[in-house]
């Protein structure tokens, strides 16, 4: 019985704490855990979700969902066609990074996006204030 006590009472000082969230999963905690590394740029966002073809590359996977085939440039900053936000029309955000992602739908000051790679290999979407966009590329 003391030799028992004893023991738990190690174990007890040994064992590091471990904090349970009970409803999430390891993976669910990883990702809210990289949105939050994300910085200050991540505005909010839903549902994430691990992608199958990997593309790692925004401005690649932009171009393969809306059928856009010519080059875009850099988060695609290089072929900015006009200022109106369209639903299908690539996006090139504002900011230090170039970043583009889709627009697919528009409210009065800002709109909803699809983006590959904002949280490295997943794809998000977001709803972001319009003054954060340079431009879009219409199809």
């Amino acid at each position: 019985m003391i030799l028992a006590t004893l023991l738990a009472i190690q174990i007890g000082v040994t064992q590091p704490k471990v904090e349970i969230i009970w409803g999430k999963s390891n993976e669910q905690i990883r990702i809210e855990q990289q949105v939050r590394d994300r910085g200050s740029s991540y505005t909010g966002g839903s549902a994430v979700k691990l992608y199958e073809d990997y593309t790692n590359n925004c401005v690649e996977w932009s171009k393969k969902q809306t059928g856009i085939d010519h080059p875009l440039g850099n988060g695609a900053r290089g072929s900015i066609q006009g200022t109106e936000p369209k639903v299908g029309a690539i996006g090139a955000e504002a900011g230090n990074t170039p970043h583009a992602f889709i627009v697919i739908a528009i409210k009065t000051d800002t709109i909803i996006i699809n983006e590959s790679n904002f949280i490295k290999n997943w794809i998000s979407q977001r709803e972001i204030p319009k003054n954060k966009v340079l431009g879009y590329v219409y199809r």
